[in-house]
């Protein structure tokens, strides 16, 4: 979704006049006395509708969250970067595959310290972004992914779609799983 005012590429939209606007334009356009101004973005943003804990001082929700994860990084030896992304290390590998992150196909990342992480469980926290680069430097590499395969039946051959982002299906599987 492209922000009808400013023409950024926006994740949480508000719509007006059936338009759909970022946060930051919508506040100042259309409810600028609610607004509060991010201290570390500088863009307006509306704490209506979300947690107090979402928030980290006078900061917006993805500045609040980058900043979790400075903090998440330093404590969980299970939360790591590796080529710029954010992921965690769920140690809890059960269930179906489709419950899992990337659907319960195996992650291998190298640490820094040449630790080697296996996982059917790794969970992707989005593209870290720029102005945190510097506090989230790269703790890891990602060595290998192995192939899709269907998360219900784990088959690898044949063709695979994908139905949603990690999520491959068999043809047999395919028609029943879609939406």
């Amino acid at each position: 979704m492209i922000c009808a005012n400013c023409k950024e590429r926006i994740y949480h939209a508000r719509n007006k006049n059936s338009k759909q606007y970022c946060i930051h334009c919508y506040m100042k356009l259309f409810d600028p006395e609610n607004a509060k101004k991010c201290t570390t973005c500088n863009k307006l943003f509306d704490p209506k509708g979300f947690y107090a804990r979402s928030f980290v001082g006078d900061n917006c929700f993805m500045c609040s969250y980058w900043l979790k994860a400075i903090d998440e990084v330093a404590k969980d030896e299970n939360t790591f970067v590796a080529s710029g992304r954010l992921y965690t290390i769920n140690p809890y590998e059960g269930g179906p595959a489709r419950l899992r992150g990337f659907a319960g196909r195996l992650l291998i990342f190298m640490m820094n310290n040449s630790t080697i992480l296996k996982s059917k469980n790794a969970w992707n926290g989005s593209v870290i972004p720029e102005r945190f680069r510097p506090q989230l430097p790269d703790t890891a590499v990602l060595v290998k992914t192995y192939d899709a395969s269907c998360i219900v039946c784990n088959k690898t051959s044949g063709r695979l779609r994908p139905l949603l982002p990690g999520h491959y299906y068999c043809e047999e599987h395919y028609e029943e799983h879609k939406i």
